[in-house]
């Protein structure tokens, strides 16, 4: 028998993504996921050394609702930059990687280039906060002035992006007392079928941090 085994119920993630946190087909798979868990627990009760079996329920992020969109790399040409998704375009200056925060990579080292990204940046509804390499070895501060080190982030590194770009929360509109759509979020969806009204993660929201941990079994306390 194997030490450990691992199931991974991934459509709670993805109707999350298409439906939205407050969908009915949300629910219906999470009860689902909640019938899938109640046969785990009966079967590890029913095993001849259930004494030495522990369930872990865990999960690896939470999800925010999608509040508006934009297509980053179009702003930044807008503004005059010369951005894209790609390098093929030997014009294309900085590279742009879509998301819920956006990564940009410049073609060739400028660092007054980046600070008038950054400037731009900073100046957008959609701007949430900007991380960069860190100014020096174990330096909160990035390289690009006003930005956090993305060391921070675990995310440093010789790829790391020259700068990357947090999109923060959608202003407050009419529908603020709708559910799923308080603190709902900017999300730059490049090429993906990811809408307003459905979920998202991969920001710095506390929606995104939320995760469940929870145990059952061997080694545990029992809560009645």
């Amino acid at each position: 028998k194997p030490a450990a085994t691992i199931l991974w119920c991934t459509e709670v993630d993805s109707v999350s993504h298409l439906h939205g946190l407050q969908s009915t087909q949300l629910r219906e798979i999470m009860r689902a996921c909640d019938d899938v868990i109640g046969e785990l627990r009966a079967w590890r009760d029913a095993q001849p050394e259930r004494d030495s079996i522990t369930l872990f329920i865990v999960s690896d992020h939470g999800h925010v609702t999608i509040g508006g969109t934009v297509n980053v790399a179009d702003a930044l040409c807008q503004a005059g930059f010369k951005a894209a998704a790609s390098f093929n375009d030997h014009a294309t200056q900085v590279l742009v990687r879509p998301g819920r925060a956006v990564g940009l990579w410049l073609k060739h080292d400028d660092p007054a280039l980046l600070r008038d990204i950054r400037d731009f940046m900073m100046e957008q509804v959609w701007f949430g906060g900007a991380f960069s390499p860190a100014s020096e070895p174990g330096s909160t501060s990035g390289t690009v002035d006003g930005s956090l080190a993305l060391e921070l982030l675990g995310a440093g590194g010789e790829r790391a992006p020259g700068l990357f770009v947090h999109l923060g929360k959608t202003p407050a509109d009419n529908q603020t007392d709708q559910a799923g759509h308080v603190d709902s979020v900017f999300y730059d969806p490049g090429d993906n079928d990811l809408r307003i009204g459905g979920g998202t993660h991969g920001g710095l929201h506390r929606g995104e941090f939320t995760a469940v941990l929870a145990g059952y079994g061997a080694g545990l306390a029992q809560i009645d």
